[in-house]
């Protein structure tokens, strides 16, 4: 079962929140896998307090430099075990975090502010 996730895009930076509005213990840290490279553009985030327990839970992510992002950054995140997530304001449902980062690079490629997800909710 997906979760539903909220996205943020603002001049190259980009966010993905699993618990949009809720005040929560996060914190940024490498994934649970061998071969992350700790220079990636990708920034993870989990939940703090299963996190001191050594267990991982997803709660989002953000890349700095959407348009810096690689094939390989990409390919890495693959292996990091994440749950699938939808996004129904923009049509991705039941998909996993990278294709969300897919998606994000071509649909975020010129210039300007684009506001999904999170940040229309003050709108409705």
């Amino acid at each position: 079962m997906a979760l539903n996730a909220a996205i943020f895009y603002s001049d190259g930076y980009f966010a993905l929140d699993l618990y949009p509005g809720e005040a929560r213990d996060r914190v940024g840290a490498d994934p649970p896998v061998a071969d992350w490279d700790p220079r990636s553009p990708i920034w993870l985030y989990w939940n703090g307090e299963k996190l001191d327990r050594d267990e991982y839970e997803f709660e989002g992510l953000t890349v700095v430099r959407l348009g810096r992002l690689t094939e390989c950054d990409v390919a890495a995140l693959e292996r990091v075990p994440l749950p699938q997530v939808s996004c129904p304001e923009v049509g991705l449902i039941d998909v996993e975090v990278a294709d969300v980062l897919l998606w994000a690079k071509k649909t975020y490629r010129g210039p300007g502010v684009h506001r999904v997800g999170w940040a229309t909710a003050a709108k409705r």
